[in-house]
């Protein structure tokens, strides 16, 4: 059972949405499947600290790094919420070894998370913030997914652009 999950949400860590081929007009219809799944696309923003590294050490005078240390490094990304309760799946790149990490919902309402767990094989994390009544996507069944169906695929940053605001 795990590995199907896993199988599956490998597809795509993002929002995946089987599209429906409509009968009459013979084209694909993405607009529904994506009215479905944007509401459950988050941000995901990480802070990370940078430690110099020898080469800073050694030479410090070269780029001007001499006596930096640390220094706050900020990364982003995107994740599906899968439960109504805030649970979050996203890459573990996104989150490893991260300081903090703060989701942004699609309405813009941000929460600071709690990684759950990660699994650097296969690249997933599950986060956690605390929230409830949230819109989430509902995980298909892979062994009765076929070569060739169509699926959308969305990313946060890709939604903020387009969005009205």
């Amino acid at each position: 059972m795990k590995k199907r999950v896993l199988e599956f949400v490998f597809l795509s860590i993002f929002a995946v949405v089987s599209a429906n081929v409509a009968a009459q007009t013979g084209y694909v219809d993405l607009v529904s499947a994506a009215e479905k799944s944007v509401p459950a696309v988050v941000h995901i923003k990480t802070e990370f600290e940078q430690v110099g590294n020898s080469f800073d050490y050694y030479f410090p005078w070269l780029f001007g790094y001499g006596g930096r240390g640390s220094a706050p490094v900020i990364a982003t990304g995107s994740g599906v919420i899968i439960s109504s309760n805030g649970y979050i799946v996203t890459n573990n790149h996104v989150v490893e070894d991260a300081i903090s990490v703060e989701v942004t919902l699609n309405d813009k309402r941000s929460y600071k998370a709690t990684v759950i767990g990660t699994d650097p094989s296969s690249d997933l994390a599950l986060l956690k913030i605390n929230e409830s009544g949230l819109p989430y996507l509902v995980y298909g069944d892979s062994d009765k997914a076929k070569v060739g169906e169509w699926v959308l695929h969305h990313c946060y940053p890709c939604l903020r652009q387009h969005r009205s605001e």
